[in-house]
């Protein structure tokens, strides 16, 4: 998946150096700085979300291809002190479906895509919770420094990378991390920046990568279940953070575990550092099917 994402960056800075920009939307500051709900749809693009210091609480820019189809549609609602903004990157599916398996042919002969592009700066001053909704094609969402309550991510078939690349954690404590992918991957990196109180991460015939290795001063619960796909997580390769794993597993899956575990009754493991009244816990339970799940240290 690595590989996979430097040359969608190599095909991204081709694109952007002829690329047309538009400013198609943005979001003003709201006099009270009032929470604001994003919700995103993109049917197939490539998405990418920074930080920005800016007055504007979100901002939307794109570049389309010449045969672009997409019809962007931007709405907004105020309800129970929060502000929704719902943002549909809309593609006839049978259409961006095509048009997928036309770039990735064309990307063996030209280092051009035809892809839609799209920016999305969001303000480091305002909070947000996010709700991002990918089908196919690429997104990167850097998180660094903003104020993100809640933050749920559903690949169908997209490639999704989370980063942190600031090396700036969440402002607030998140509630809720929920990471969704069918048939697509997504990798999360410096995962613990996030400081989620919840993660939630469930596989079905795709991949998923967290990165869990940063040490961390508060605790965490980790709900994931693996359909058919593959679910690696990264560790603290100095054993630092107490760590236990519940394990629900079948015949047919497959889990391997760092030699730092040992298990203290049926299907629970703890490592050497774990303290079950330990400050900064990160509790995992599993629940694996027919796929794999791999603990290592990075």
């Amino acid at each position: 998946m690595r590989k996979t994402f430097v040359l969608w960056i190599l095909t991204i800075l081709a694109f952007d150096a002829s690329a047309q920009w538009k400013k198609y939307y943005s979001l003003d500051q709201s006099a009270d700085n009032k929470p604001v709900t994003l919700n995103l749809k993109a049917t197939h693009s490539s998405c990418i979300i920074k930080p920005v210091q800016n007055s504007q609480v979100v901002s939307v820019y794109g570049a389309l291809s010449e045969n672009s189809s997409v019809n962007p549609v931007f709405t907004t609602q105020l309800a129970n002190q929060t502000q929704y903004l719902n943002i549909a990157l809309n593609q006839d599916q049978p259409q961006a479906v095509s048009a997928s398996f036309k770039d990735q042919f064309m990307s063996f002969f030209s280092t051009s895509s035809s892809s839609d592009v799209w920016k999305i700066y969001l303000s480091e001053e305002n909070p947000f919770n996010l709700n991002l909704n990918y089908l196919i094609g690429d997104a990167r969402v850097d998180l660094s420094g903003l104020s993100i309550s809640n933050l749920k991510i559903n690949s169908a078939s997209a490639d999704v990378k989370v980063t942190y690349l600031a090396d700036m954690k969440n402002k607030i404590q998140m509630d809720t991390f929920l990471i969704k992918v069918d048939m697509g991957a997504v990798e999360v990196e410096k995962m613990a920046y996030s400081q989620a109180k919840n993660v939630v991460a469930e596989v079905g015939f795709g991949k998923m990568m967290l990165d869990l290795s940063d040490e961390t001063q508060l605790p965490s619960n980790i709900s994931a279940g693996v359909g058919a796909g593959t679910l690696m997580i990264l560790l603290n390769s100095n054993d630092s953070v107490p760590t236990i794993i519940y394990i629900n597993e079948s015949p047919l899956c497959h889990v391997r575990l760092t030699k730092d575990f040992r298990e203290i009754k049926k299907n629970v493991f703890v490592n050497t550092s774990y303290a079950p009244d330990a400050e900064n816990l990160l509790s995992f339970n599993v629940d694996v099917a027919m796929g794999n799940i791999i603990f290592k240290t990075k």
